[in-house]
């Protein structure tokens, strides 16, 4: 009986969250995945980001023709033959991107009734929107350009290096995504790790992964004035951690969460339940381990 309602009330919940829309969080995932609790797991996370900066490891991926049937594919990322299958959790790649923060509801110094006008510029994305990507905590990365980069070294047959995340598909029909991207505030790396030339991680990810967009950020409503990033703030940036097993020779595929009013033939829907799925699970095997 208590497995039955058990049953039912996974069906209810996940039901639920589908009819609400509800994503897990980015520190559910990473728990999940990692098997960790949620700070010690952002921390790992962390770490992992800031190794691939700093230890000149080669990164697990490649760029190739992607396999998915549809011009508009290109290149994909694929686990490289070479190396032993990803478990969940691995760290794939990290998503190159210029980095516009969000901006700040109310104008610094303004007056009221003037105190919540902000006028956001209208986006302006490279490649039309394709490599844009919304962070969970606001603000976005723009990827085209890296992803250009990352295509043009590849063609050369040299890596492109850890920062191709830009480049790995949405899945095709029938097949389901195998990476999770989660958010990663580079300024918070502890500690802060010195890369063999003596540069901090920080830096490097100002400088190569995350720069920080040059554009300008908002128009204060009550100067009129166009307000552009201060150098003080962080940057953030993604990083892909496989969800699954991924084997090697394996392409790379990421659930890009597309609009439903804004969504392409080839676009493939996913649903938002595997995304739970591995929560759902660290949970179960929790709850099975203290019952144990």
């Amino acid at each position: 009986q208590m497995g039955t309602l058990g049953g039912w009330f996974a069906r209810a919940t996940g039901a639920t969250r589908s009819l609400l829309g509800l994503s897990p969080s980015h520190a559910q995932i990473v728990s999940a995945l990692l098997k960790l609790p949620p700070e010690a797991a952002r921390v790992k996370v962390e770490s992992m980001a800031v190794a691939a900066l700093t230890d000149g490891r080669a990164p697990p991926v490649v760029v190739k023709t992607s396999l998915v049937k549809d011009k508009s594919a290109g290149c994909g990322l694929f686990l490289r033959c070479d190396v032993a299958a990803a478990a969940p959790g691995a760290l794939i790649a990290l998503y190159a991107g210029i980095y516009t923060p969000p901006a700040p509801a109310i104008a610094a110094g303004a007056d009221w009734p003037f105190a919540s006008n902000v006028t956001i510029p209208g986006l302006s994305f490279g490649d039309g929107d394709r490599y844009a990507i919304h962070l969970q905590d606001g603000g976005y990365l723009d990827g085209a350009r890296h992803a250009e980069e990352a295509r043009r070294v590849a063609a050369k047959g040299e890596c492109a290096g850890w920062a191709t995340a830009a480049l790995a598909n949405h899945p095709p029909r029938g097949v389901e995504p195998n990476v999770q991207a989660i958010q990663v505030d580079w300024e918070g790396c502890r500690p802060h790790a010195l890369a063999g030339n003596g540069e901090s991680v920080q830096s490097i990810a100002r400088k190569l992964v995350n720069p920080m967009t040059r554009a300008t950020w908002y128009i204060d409503g009550a100067t009129g004035v166009s307000v552009g990033v201060p150098c003080t703030l962080p940057t953030r940036g993604l990083v892909f951690l496989a969800s699954c097993q991924i084997e090697p020779g394996e392409e790379v595929y990421f659930n890009y969460r597309l609009d439903p009013g804004n969504r392409p033939d080839w676009y493939a829907d996913v649903p938002e339940e595997l995304a739970w799925k591995c929560v759902d699970d660290a949970a179960k095997q929790a709850a099975a381990e203290k019952e144990g």
